[in-house]
């Protein structure tokens, strides 16, 4: 029986060891000729063994492209010349890649769920901010909305006021025309300045003339009171 090296799968840290090393040497049931040329062919075996093995560790120790190509070149091996036991552990090897291959696999797609998982967690975050913030907004809104309706209250009243003390423009165009068809109309009854302008001037001089005769009226009003005074003082 022969004992094979660890799994070469990719991502496992490789030995410089030997693959395979000799198990305790098999019982001799013949002569000596026998059993050297039975040494021979197994030395050959070996080394034909050896040789296919080390090409296999070549291959898979230089740069895998994936995780399980280790094991679709296992399963390339010949193994018509194993034995039950070598089969059986070749079998194993073979799970044990496959294992951790999907092992690798699965911690992969948990790395990635984390990755998602913070990321989740992070838009978290983000909706619970922008709803703390709608709602210090919808409370300054319920604030103002109380405001407004006590100003829409206040714009009704001022409103019913205007329209109780004020003169809507279309009444104050009616009325200032109906005021001015009727001075029109008193307008039109009256004389012009120019037709009284010979009479102004008649009571214009007469006027003169009354004020020049109260003038010399009381010019001679004084003449006679200096007279009389002057006539009772010396009696």
């Amino acid at each position: 029986m022969w004992n094979y090296g660890e799994c070469r799968a990719p991502g496992l840290q490789q030995e410089e060891s030997e693959i395979l090393t000799s198990g305790p040497e098999p019982a001799c049931t013949g002569g000596e000729e026998e059993e050297q040329l039975d040494l021979d062919a197994l030395y050959d075996e070996l080394e034909a063994l050896k040789q296919r093995l080390l090409l296999l560790r070549s291959k898979l120790v230089t740069s895998p492209k994936d995780q399980c190509q280790a094991q679709a070149a296992m399963e390339d091996t010949d193994e018509s010349f194993f034995t039950a036991q070598s089969r059986q552990l070749v079998a194993l090897r073979r799970q044990n890649c496959v294992l951790r291959c999907q092992l690798q696999s699965m911690a992969g797609h948990l790395n990635s769920s984390r990755k998602e998982l913070k990321e989740m967690d992070g838009w978290r975050c983000l909706v619970a901010t922008r709803i703390q913030r709608m709602r210090r907004e919808l409370d300054t809104f319920e604030e103002f909305k109380v405001q407004a309706i006590h100003h829409f209250g206040l714009c009704i009243e001022r409103w019913e006021q205007h329209k109780a003390c004020k003169v809507d423009s279309n009444v104050y165009q009616r009325r200032m025309r109906e005021l001015i068809q009727h001075i029109d109309g008193r307008r039109v009854q009256m004389v012009p300045m120019h037709c009284h302008h010979q009479t102004f001037q008649q009571v214009r001089m007469e006027i003169i003339q009354t004020r020049l005769f109260l003038y010399n009226l009381f010019d001679s009003m004084l003449c006679y009171f200096h007279f009389f005074n002057r006539q009772f003082s010396l009696r």
